[in-house]
């Protein structure tokens, strides 16, 4: 009777553990792409790379204008992710998960372009 009882408790646990890392990371990714834009915008310039840590169910991305954005299934439902740069990006990123190298670049037009290969 006991495991009856504590087996849903185990499995909400694991779910609310669960929900919680694909958070962090994916705001942890959002911020380290827009900390890294930023600093090509204020340095006017240059090129540089981050490396950023994807968790599993990342779906879609929005790198547009000043926005930075990750759509990840969280339990039942899509979460997002967002950060706003200081300059226009545009771009693309890998949405599989694990650690993945990013590359960004300040354009001659001024935009900052975020890609990964």
């Amino acid at each position: 009777i006991l495991l009856v009882v504590l087996t849903p408790i185990f499995i909400y646990a694991f779910d609310a553990s669960t929900i919680n890392v694909r958070s962090v990371k994916t705001r942890e990714a959002v911020n380290t792409l827009a900390i890294a834009a930023d600093r090509l915008y204020n340095f006017g310039g240059g090129k540089i790379s981050v490396d950023i840590d994807l968790p599993s169910g990342v779906q879609n991305y929005l790198i547009a204008n000043k926005t930075i954005k990750l759509y990840t299934i969280i339990g039942n439902g899509t979460g997002e992710s967002l950060a706003v740069t200081r300059g226009n990006v545009s771009g693309s990123i890998n949405t599989r998960e694990g650690l993945q190298r990013v590359y960004l670049e300040y354009l001659d037009n001024g935009i900052i372009n975020i890609s990964s290969i």
